[in-house]
């Protein structure tokens, strides 16, 4: 079963994606659902991010091949960390499919980052 958080028309809901169809659901994954006689062609709508957690905390030391990239990159030596990174991210930083990044005025460091609910 492949859940997809999605809208249309202004309106967010849960569905069951099956092949190009979503069937839509009364409720979302976590607290129960039922069916609905709603079906959206997956064309039709807008993928939204698949949840909004509350909390928002990233766990690093899981991405050494960028470490090493960017310091080449850079021409420094890469120092791996001894300990998993933990750190705090705002949620209005989750962006949903096809949305574009927006890099606020006078970032001065900017590293890529994505993460898949399948």
């Amino acid at each position: 079963m492949r859940w997809i958080r999605f809208s249309q028309r202004g309106r967010r809901a849960y569905g069951i994606l099956e092949g190009d169809r979503i069937s839509e659901v009364a409720g979302d994954p976590f607290n129960g659902y039922e069916l609905t006689s709603q079906v959206h062609a997956l064309a039709a709508v807008k993928i939204e991010v698949p949840v909004i957690p509350p909390t928002f905390y990233c766990v690093g030391l899981n991405y050494p091949a960028h470490v090493l990239e960017a310091a080449r990159k850079l021409g420094l030596k890469a120092e791996l960390p001894a300990q998993p990174d933990v750190g705090y991210r705002a949620v209005n930083a989750l962006i949903a499919h096809e949305e574009e990044v927006v890099i606020p005025d006078g970032a001065q460091k900017l590293q890529y980052g994505a993460s898949w609910w399948w």
